[in-house]
């Protein structure tokens, strides 16, 4: 069984800001990837999982995706697949509309696979509450 890297190797911070409308609200995951490690971007081969912002409960739907700005390009010799990859900070949000109006309480978790030059971590989930009045 593959072990956990040492230290937190991905740090996020959610918060929401107003939507276009008063029914839309941004969530916005401020994701920094500790130096070393990388954490994949859309489109992954199979069996990887890339960084996205997931709703588990509160009264809203997603929008969309997650949007998050252009990965790197990430060439790994010898293997055929192309990955994308994202290092350092970079920050995603995800548009919802509201089905409640506030006061509400919002619970999800921003998902990810960091991995280092040589290893791959098993995914990983932060989970965020956020309490909107």
């Amino acid at each position: 069984m593959e072990q956990p890297p040492p230290a937190a190797p991905v740090t996020v911070q959610v918060h929401a800001e107003p939507g276009a409308s008063p029914d839309m609200l941004r969530l916005v995951a401020e994701v920094t990837v500790q130096p070393g490690y990388h954490v994949y971007a859309e489109p992954v081969p199979a069996g990887f999982t890339p960084l996205t912002i997931v709703l588990r409960e509160g009264p809203a739907e997603p929008a969309g995706p997650a949007q998050w700005p252009p990965p790197e390009r990430l060439v790994i010799e010898d293997l055929p697949e192309e990955f994308w990859v994202f290092h350092g900070r970079v920050s995603g949000q995800l548009l919802l509309r509201l089905t409640a109006p506030p006061p509400l309480v919002l619970r999800g978790e921003v998902v990810y696979q960091a991995c280092t030059e040589f290893t791959c971590f098993m995914p990983a989930a932060i989970p965020f509450e956020l309490q909107l009045s």
